[in-house]
């Protein structure tokens, strides 16, 4: 097991400790449940172990749970890996809608998964209703969604609560429907997430205790397995490369580096300064985290389309700048000094 699928397995842990603590009448997984339709042994063993002792303990708690596009196989030579949990009882939804009347006396539970994001039931009259579903919500995520939930349904009062699976951050989307995200930082951008997590004072990863028929949510944090920082960005525009090894060593200066994944930006530091960097210092600071991303980005003069344009320049066009521009003797003729230095060039370049 490679060190973030163990950071993943011990945030499930500690979720379920915190779940026996709470001891829900209902619980509710909304679908990307692993990376792939194939996950490891390990992962798939883990996740039957945890579900076991929400059984052992929690006997008489549903446990429902839907495929996402991560768990959804792309091809017909390929199968679920979600129905083997059903042996421990777990309601499971695949590829069509489910619906359950009285998964508790009084509540409904619709269940939608990923391929059936489209075909959403009605919600059942007398009842108060949950709806359990995996898709994408414009502005949440991915910005061309393939498998969008339909915003009006968000808005239909008819459902008691709506537990949203697909966007990795706590999120707010109607008067009682939510994205729960994830319990761990699993996506591309856990940099993005923090970020998004502080704006909406977000404290962290965890999940959504949901009252009913109030359908307010409580945040139930997890103690993280594992520390994310981004130490922001320095401007290294005009710096040589003494003070941008000074600079970073500031900004790491009182950091727990140990096991940590961390980012720290440089902006504007020139080709020459990124070359002459205290790399053994950068190596040894690496070693100590678990993963330290350095940023360092060029300025804009460097990377602008004249400067490509430059520095993609053919042969001879830079040997006839350069010698265009040499200081000459006054007797010496400048075009002729041009041309002779393109033919030494050019016979250089044919020779055996």
């Amino acid at each position: 097991m490679n060190q973030r699928e163990s950071d993943v397995a011990v945030a499930l842990h500690r979720a379920v400790d915190d779940l026996l603590v709470q001891k829900p009448d209902v619980i509710a997984i909304a679908g990307d449940v692993f990376h792939a339709v194939k996950p490891t042994n390990s992962a798939t063993l883990h996740l039957f172990n945890q579900l076991q002792r929400l059984r052992a303990a929690l006997p008489e708690t549903p446990i429902v749970m839907i495929a996402g596009d991560h768990d959804t196989p792309r091809t017909s030579a390929e199968t679920f890996i979600l129905p083997l949990y059903r042996a421990l009882g777990v309601l499971v939804a695949t590829l069509e809608p489910v619906q359950i009347r009285d998964v508790v006396p009084g509540l409904a539970v619709t269940l939608v998964p990923r391929a059936a994001v489209t075909r959403i039931p009605v919600p059942l009259e007398g009842k108060a209703n949950v709806l359990v579903i995996h898709g994408d919500v414009p502005g949440y995520g991915d910005p061309h969604p393939q498998w969008k939930i339909d915003p009006a349904v968000l808005e239909d009062p008819r459902w008691s609560y709506i537990a949203l699976g697909h966007y990795h951050v706590t999120a707010k989307l109607g008067p009682r429907a939510w994205y729960s995200g994830s319990l761990d930082y699993v996506s591309t951008d856990p940099w993005g997430e923090c970020r998004r997590q502080a704006e909406q004072e977000i404290p962290g990863k965890g999940y959504l205790l949901v009252d009913l028929p109030s359908g307010e949510p409580v945040f139930q944090p997890i103690d993280p397995p594992r520390r994310y920082a981004d130490l922001g960005t320095i401007d290294a525009t005009g710096l040589g490369a003494a003070d941008v090894d000074a600079a970073i060593a500031d900004r790491l200066c009182g950091v727990e580096l140990a096991g940590a994944v961390l980012r720290l930006v440089v902006t504007g530091i020139s080709r020459d300064a990124r070359h002459h960097l205290n790399h053994a210092q950068l190596r040894a600071w690496r070693h100590k985290a678990l993963h330290f991303q350095l940023q360092l980005e060029r300025p804009d003069d460097e990377t602008s389309p004249a400067a490509r344009a430059i520095r993609m320049q053919k042969l001879d066009d830079i040997v006839t700048e350069f010698l265009g521009g040499r200081t000459l003797p006054p007797d010496l003729d400048r075009q002729r000094f041009v041309e002779l230095g393109k033919q030494y060039l050019s016979e250089a370049e044919v020779a055996p």
